[in-house]
């Protein structure tokens, strides 16, 4: 790739190129999968195997319930919504700006019980939805400036290199 090649992406310009890869289709449909999975086994497998649970386990299956059910639809907005940016129904900057203002990528808050008890279905699906949320975080730093970690350093070496041969 040439320096003038380089020169013509922006940050924003690569972000979408990322967006447009093999990659974010795969992880969009792991996103996906994820949500259609846990209502599937909120709904089936799980309300049948939380009538057996004891009260205190009952208790922690419900808290994990909901904060399952939170997380995956963040996560799952997320990537609606860089969806959107690539292509074209979003622009960039408006993009991650909801990202960042509906805090999309926050993990939702620390689950408080205990696991011992629970059925394994619902462990397994907090352990996916954990793993995905972390695939969105990162895409979403490496697309723009997230709060946490500065500037994309992709965006910030190519404005040196443009620097160093003269271009705007």
């Amino acid at each position: 790739m040439s320096a003038e090649t380089v020169l013509q992406f922006h940050g924003n310009d690569l972000a979408l190129r990322h967006l447009r890869s093999h990659a974010f289709s795969v992880l969009y449909r792991g996103v996906m999968t994820l949500v259609e999975d846990l209502a599937h086994f909120l709904d089936v497998d799980g309300r049948a195997q939380s009538k057996t649970l004891s009260p205190s386990a009952a208790r922690d299956y419900a808290a994990l319930s909901r904060q399952l059910t939170a997380g995956a639809l963040r996560i799952a907005s997320a990537v609606l919504t860089l969806r959107s940016m690539r292509d074209g129904e979003t622009t960039f900057t408006s993009g991650m700006a909801d990202i960042r203002r509906q805090h999309m990528t926050e993990s939702p808050d620390g689950f408080s019980g205990s696991l011992d008890g629970l059925p394994s279905g619902i462990l397994d699906l907090a352990v996916r939805c954990d793993a995905l949320r972390l695939e969105v975080v990162r895409l979403v730093d490496a697309a723009g400036n997230d709060g946490r970690s500065g500037a994309n350093p992709v965006h910030v070496a190519l404005v040196r290199i443009g620097s160093a041969f003269g271009a705007a």
